[in-house]
């Protein structure tokens, strides 16, 4: 009912009571001034409504019925409706591994995926079938048996794969991810430009080249084991999406950081070369690595703020930008770099308790790469800066597949899951070594090397 309804259901009302009022107060025969009184209050109320009503038609707008909730419109819809009801949330009612704007939303995800890792690596057929009618497509990959191979993530959920690598992974979030359409590519990278010449009146201006060479790249194979519980159900499908997710991305993240940050080029770490090695690997002498800065002593604690600020006067100008940052452990920030930033004075005790604006040293962000050194040793490249994007490349051949056994660990009733993802990295430019001072010419990615004694 409208408000211009309701006013006029008010005002027959109060017409009504006002005959029936007048007719009591003739028959109890009060003093006509009370009976006058009474019935002029009654005049005043009903005066009021009629100042509503004139207000209400004024400004009234057209009466529209509350919209009945939409109808599911399929069989299928009915059956996902039902099953969303039905969901076992996580401890916390939170699904953190999978996007979408409302928990909701995050949980149906997570509900699918889990759905489809029921149907193909777990082999479950109801879930198969529930995967086909709403068409998420169970894929094997081998290039001779699926059950070898395992089965190829489906872009639906990749990207959340892949966002939880880049959350995890600091190499993969911080270098130059390029796409692989083979297993060998190379590609372009520039390393010279063009020279400006001072040129005489009607002399001949000299030539220059811009000069370019290839960085290779050479598929590797990343493999991963977990272990599960047997108990793999419909009513835990959201729990196994969030594990399966969350173990393999942070495997495949700590995998790809240990060979992009400490890879030593042996068969540990799928033939890379990285960071540390790489600069480190240019010269049997450290002294005359460009890149490097050797420390005042062999320990973290002989280790000087002059020395970081060394490092900061290493990086060329051309990768001093929005990309450059340190990259450290977690505890070499905390106790070697916040340390001497606190011995400087003029620390308040205000800022003592809130600690130093976390993440920052020197004006430059700070990665926590937790395959860094946090345990001194001689010779140890302890620290990086710089910008991994220019002296550094991941290529991605493919992406994640999965697969299921219930035989690798039998006698413990649990499920082994692998992980596969096909990729490799080239740290391509650490500048050069010289004996020569004047020759040396620092990369991107510069360092702090602590002293061989």
């Amino acid at each position: 009912m409208d408000i211009i309804s309701r006013i006029n259901s008010l005002e027959s009302k109060m017409e009504a009571n006002k005959a029936t009022a007048q007719a009591i107060l003739a028959d109890m025969n009060l003093d006509p001034a009370d009976a006058a009184t009474l019935i002029e209050e009654n005049e005043g109320i009903s005066l009021r409504i009629k100042s509503l009503r004139s207000i209400s038609e004024t400004n009234a707008l057209p009466y529209e019925a509350p919209k009945p909730e939409p109808a599911v419109k399929s069989a299928a819809d009915r059956a996902e409706v039902d099953a969303m009801k039905a969901l076992r949330l996580p401890a916390g009612n939170r699904v953190t591994n999978f996007a979408g704007a409302t928990q909701q939303e995050r949980a149906l995800k997570a509900y699918r995926f889990g759905q489809w890792f029921l149907g193909g690596p777990a082999g479950n057929a109801k879930a198969a079938t529930w995967c086909r009618e709403r068409g998420i497509e169970i894929k094997g990959h081998n290039e001779f048996e699926n059950e070898v191979g395992g089965f190829l993530v489906p872009e639906e959920f990749l990207n959340d794969l892949i966002d939880l690598r880049e959350q995890y992974g600091v190499f993969r979030r911080l270098t130059r991810v390029v796409p692989m359409t083979s297993d060998t590519q190379s590609r372009p990278r520039r390393k010279g430009g063009l020279t400006a010449f001072y040129v005489g009146e009607g002399a001949t201006i000299n030539e220059s080249e811009l000069n370019w060479d290839r960085v290779r790249l050479v598929t590797k194979k990343l493999g991963v084991i977990a272990k599960l519980t047997a108990e793999l159900n419909e009513d835990s499908t959201i729990e196994i999406a969030n594990t399966v997710s969350d173990e393999i991305a942070y495997a495949f993240a700590n995998a790809e950081d240990n060979a992009g940050f400490n890879g030593d080029g042996t068969s540990t770490y799928g033939g890379i070369v990285g960071v540390r090695e790489k600069i480190k690997g240019l010269d049997g002498t450290i002294a005359n690595i460009a890149g490097l800065v050797v420390g005042t002593g062999n320990a973290y604690s002989e280790l000087i703020l002059s020395d970081f600020r060394k490092v900061i006067g290493r990086l060329p100008q051309y990768a001093d930008g929005a990309g450059a940052r340190w990259i450290v452990h977690r505890s070499f920030y905390h106790e070697v770099m916040c340390k001497l930033a606190e011995a400087t004075g003029g620390v308040t005790s205000t800022e003592i308790i809130n600690g130093i604006p976390r993440q920052y040293f020197m004006g430059y962000p700070v990665e926590f790469a937790q395959v860094m050194p946090k345990d001194e040793a001689n010779s140890q490249v302890c620290c990086l800066l710089g910008d991994l994007r220019l002296g550094s490349m991941l290529g991605d051949r493919r992406d994640v597949t999965l697969a299921l056994s219930e035989h690798a660990a039998f006698t413990t009733d649990e499920l082994t899951l692998r992980g596969t993802q096909r990729y490799d990295i080239n740290v391509h430019d650490v500048g050069n070594a010289s004996s020569t001072a004047a020759l040396r010419q620092p990369g991107p990615i510069v360092g702090l090397i602590t002293a061989a004694s």
